[in-house]
């Protein structure tokens, strides 16, 4: 354990890194540019307003996609 009991980390944690608040609003910039199904588009963009507190199975697929190739692509740190 820590010796600092109080450490907080700063950003997102995703697949073992965190990402900076930055990094994390152009990856949700860049999904968003990436969902093609109008059905998954509107529904994410109703979770992220916070008109809608679940996604579907299937727009959890989608996303969960197109975050994996979107990984993929970036350079290892």
């Amino acid at each position: 354990m820590p010796r600092n009991r109080d450490w907080q980390e700063r950003g997102v944690r995703i697949g073992g890194r965190v990402l900076s608040e930055k990094e994390a609003q152009e990856l949700v910039c860049e999904i968003r540019k990436r969902i093609r199904d109008p059905k998954v588009r509107k529904e994410v963009e109703e979770f992220l307003a916070g008109r809608q507190v679940e996604i579907s199975p299937e727009a959890l697929e989608t996303l969960r996609l197109i975050l994996v190739s979107i990984a993929m692509m970036r350079p290892k740190m």
